[in-house]
């Protein structure tokens, strides 16, 4: 029911007949077919009960079947007038509209049980696909507002007249969309706003593991400084076999960080290295 009319009004019961009734005639248009509904009051006139409700589809081939069966059945006149105006003035309009509106409603709905199960994996593309669902439902009943634009599709009765008004279902599919936007909207705020801190924290954290994360106790014997050298030196001398690179960790009692050399003196210092192991296996010997 996206758009509607209704009236209450003495019509002629047949065509070319000079018999009224009073009746309630309503229009109930919706994305693939139309439904018009005549109701006699009260009901029971001339021996006949007066409650009619026929079903219009859209399309210009399946509404000519319609039509013809109505007339065939027997349908009263308001009835087949009723039909006859939507058809004449707006048919191929609301054919177009109700497809446009279908393709949107169905992607709006995939949209949304992609929402629920993004949710569940990852909030922040779950608020994303939140947001682009109420934007797909908003956009659906722009094709059902644009019907408004144009002159008033007004039936004609004697004494009343039928003047169209959007229904419920355009009513809710606007307000769905317009919460789920709004919330999408906000979600996606809170959860972009959370990302962007969880960036901006990282770069400190691992700052702060590489300064407190220096090495303890492993050492580069070619950066020793002298005085844990000749320390070395001496504790080889008293236990032979033993060579710098066989010492035992827990021989090592100094933990100061290793002394950072140029290029100069990483070379005398691989020298004198060279000259004390030559000293040490003499002494050996």
């Amino acid at each position: 029911q996206w758009d509607r009319a209704s009236i209450r009004t003495v019509t002629a019961y047949k065509a070319r007949s000079a018999a009224l009734i009073l009746a309630d005639i309503s229009v109930k248009i919706g994305l693939q077919s139309f439904n018009v509904t005549m109701k006699g009051l009260p009901s029971n006139q001339s021996d006949e009960r007066l409650e009619y409700s026929e079903r219009y589809a859209l399309d210009l081939r399946e509404f000519s079947q319609d039509l013809r069966t109505s007339h065939h059945a027997g349908v009263p006149f308001p009835v087949i007038k009723v039909a006859e105006d939507v058809a004449l003035v707006s048919l191929a309009e609301y054919s177009s509209v109700g497809h446009y509106t279908m393709m949107l409603m169905w992607t709006s709905l995939a949209l949304w049980i992609l929402t629920g199960l993004l949710f569940s994996l990852m909030k922040r593309y779950g608020a994303y696909c939140l947001l682009l669902t109420g934007l797909t439902l908003l956009l659906a009943v722009v094709p059902v507002a644009t019907t408004r634009l144009g002159p008033p599709r007004d039936i004609h009765f004697p004494s009343a007249t039928l003047r169209f008004s959007l229904g419920w279902c355009f009513w809710t599919v606007l307000a769905t969309g317009c919460m789920c936007t709004s919330s999408g909207l906000a979600f996606s705020i809170i959860e972009l706003t959370k990302h962007l801190r969880e960036i901006e924290s990282s770069p400190n954290q691992e700052e702060g593991k590489v300064d407190s994360g220096s090495p303890q106790g492993v050492t580069n014997f070619a950066f020793v400084p002298d005085e844990q050298e000749a320390g070395n030196a001496v504790t080889s001398k008293t236990k032979p076999g033993l060579t710098l690179e066989e010492k035992p960790p827990h021989w090592t009692r100094d933990k100061q960080p290793p002394t950072v050399l140029e290029g100069s003196d990483i070379c005398d210092q691989i020298e004198e290295e060279e000259t004390d192991k030559e000293e040490d296996e003499i002494t050996q010997l």
